[in-house]
């Protein structure tokens, strides 16, 4: 079987995963609980558009080894930190069983946490406008359908045309 196509819409060293505990939806969650000796995972991060059906996320350690790919399914399955804009928690989803697990993700620097936030942003704004795209409607004309008419201003009239225009034929009323 084919390796899928992989698009790598961004990269960022410097990233840790942590294991964190679930927070109750729309409470919000505060990086700074996050202990030390949860983070599970130090190295760099890749996000990959793969064939377009999905955002994945793939982990991998120093050496090049992979330590985790996940799929992003939602942009709401990405949430900043409250006290910080490098951390955020990412809920995994199987789409299978419907189990959901959360992994902390905080990146050394800030451009590189603004850069996973956006291209998680733009990937669902993409897909969602080639949903949404409305098919083209044939709007020409059948043949003897009409005549187009176009009037262009600063384009004089042909002398031709002012000499039929000028010409008046009058007709005489019977005689009686």
């Amino acid at each position: 079987m084919d390796k899928p196509l992989e698009i790598n819409l961004s990269s960022a060293s410097d990233v840790k995963a942590f294991r964190i505990p679930p927070v109750e939806e729309g409470e919000g969650f505060y990086c700074s609980s996050w202990r030390k000796e949860d983070c599970l995972f130090y190295g760099t991060q890749n996000m990959v558009d793969q064939e377009g059906k999905y955002l994945l996320c793939k982990l991998s350690k120093s050496d090049g080894s992979l330590f985790s790919s996940f799929p992003i399914l939602s942009p709401s399955h990405i949430e900043k930190a409250i006290d910080s804009s490098r951390y955020f928690r990412v809920t995994l989803e199987n789409p299978e069983t419907g189990q959901t697990a959360f992994l902390g993700l905080g990146f050394h620097r800030r451009e590189d946490s603004f850069d996973f936030n956006m291209t998680v942003q733009d990937y669902f704004k993409r897909k969602s406008r080639k949903v949404e795209e409305v098919k083209e409607e044939d709007l020409g004309l059948e043949m003897g359908d009409g005549k187009i008419h176009v009037s262009l201003k600063g384009i004089r009239e042909s002398k031709k045309t002012k000499k039929e225009k000028k010409k008046v034929t009058s007709f005489f009323a019977p005689p009686k």
